[in-house]
């Protein structure tokens, strides 16, 4: 690297974008500011570096988590949770017509398939017999109403669970309305980050 008049040998040139045809020996002779000794590496893709900085606003995440800390309890050995819902009165419209669709077309599955509807049967009455889930009850009150249409997913490959319940949380009574997925916080994701498992 030739020395420019005033500049170390040791330096670095640090060029902006040039919008136009330069001749090198032109582009070489004006210099942005040199960067004296060898550059910290670590600096290269250190997301300060460049002004992007974490935000210190309190995130989805943190509500969530504060939520989770405030409502969990323990009763009988076992633990309960509040929902995490965005807000204290979520804007969540009835569903009921939808989710009677979505059983009358499983109905129709089970049918066709005595196999499935035994096997599923099973699956819902644990989830009942162990309090996951529990049976709608004609309420008469005014107050939130949202049901959960499911449907069953088969793993013949697994060896103890083949078949899975699946409870549909993002489905929407209406276009333009709100699912269950959409008035709940998601949580902080606990998978550790695919580019970390990666490198």
């Amino acid at each position: 690297m030739s020395c420019q008049k005033g500049i170390p040998v040791s330096s670095y040139l640090v060029m902006t974008q040039v919008n136009c045809v330069v001749p090198a020996m032109k582009l070489l002779s004006s210099v942005d500011s040199p960067v004296t000794g060898n550059p910290n590496v670590e600096d290269l893709w250190n997301l300060e570096t460049i002004g992007i900085v974490e935000s210190l606003d309190i995130t989805n995440d943190d509500r969530a988590m504060e939520q989770f800390n405030k409502s969990t309890y323990c009763e009988n050995g076992r633990y309960y949770v509040t929902w995490p819902w965005k807000c204290e009165y979520p804007d969540l419209p009835e569903n009921f017509y939808v989710a009677m669709s979505r059983m009358r077309s499983l109905a129709k599955r089970f049918e066709r398939d005595k196999d499935l509807l035994m096997r599923y049967n099973e699956v819902i009455q644990s989830q009942i017999k162990q309090g996951v889930v529990e049976r709608a009850v004609e309420d008469k009150k005014e107050t939130l109403k949202h049901y959960l249409p499911h449907h069953p997913i088969l793993t013949p490959t697994k060896s103890i669970t083949k078949i899975q319940v699946v409870y549909d949380a993002s489905v929407k009574s209406k276009k333009g309305a709100k699912s269950l997925n959409e008035c709940l916080y998601r949580g902080p994701v606990l998978l550790p980050d695919l580019c970390g498992i990666l490198f």
